[in-house]
């Protein structure tokens, strides 16, 4: 008995982390930490740049064009770092051009109408986060506005796949897998009870006939 006790925690304890495996995975989850992520990018960029200006440093308008996206990649770099998987930059809305893009393969001119529509959507609010639909991924992109400096910033990040309906169903079979293990040890352990069961009861009995022969 002991031993299927061990065996049924073993399991259930199986359970609970494969169980929450595929929860913590699921596409609502994860939409949501990818959009939390990539509003901390902004946010991050937007305090590192407000910094620089605390500083004394000059508003990038009022430098060229390419030491403005220079300076900038610089800054994006240092603080994307920290974010996995996220892209960013800033936006400049009257030059309708993206600025401090820091990658080792140049922006797509598909990520960059995709950045322009998120900037466009966003308007005059402060910050902002889209989700876009695009094959079997999702694209989360969210932006941030520098009013000093008449930019928004922004950053992105794509999760590959999570639209794919056979990966949907494989996470689910080692979670339908661990539950059938479950099931058949909650039979064992139901069968195992019912037998101790009646052995006791047989002994009983036997305890009884040996002092009271009448005893059926």
């Amino acid at each position: 008995m002991a031993l299927i006790s061990i065996a049924s925690l073993s399991v259930v304890s199986l359970a609970a982390v494969l169980i929450w495996d595929v929860v913590s995975s699921t596409e609502q989850v994860l939409t949501a930490e990818a959009r939390q992520q990539c509003l901390s990018a902004c946010r991050e960029l937007a305090r590192q740049y407000g910094e620089r200006l605390a500083y004394g440093e000059p508003l990038l308008g009022d430098l060229p064009i390419a030491a403005q996206d220079v300076s900038l990649q610089g800054l994006t770099t240092a603080v994307l770092r920290s974010y996995d998987g996220v892209t960013g930059g800033f936006f400049d809305s009257a030059a309708a051009g993206i600025l401090g893009y820091a990658a080792i393969q140049e922006i797509s001119e598909f990520e960059r109408i995709r950045i322009a529509g998120a900037v466009q959507r966003a308007g005059r609010a402060e910050e902002s986060a889209d989700v876009i639909e695009e094959g079997r991924d999702l694209v989360v992109v969210a932006t941030r506005e520098l009013p000093a400096a008449g930019l928004r910033v922004w950053s992105s990040r794509r999760l590959v796949g999570i639209r794919d309906p056979v990966l949907r169903q494989r996470r689910w079979w080692p979670a339908a897998l661990v539950i059938s293990a479950l099931l058949g040890v909650g039979g064992v352990i139901s069968i195992s009870m019912r037998l101790r069961g009646g052995v006791a009861s047989m002994q009983e009995g036997l305890a009884r006939l040996e002092s009271d022969f009448s005893f059926r």
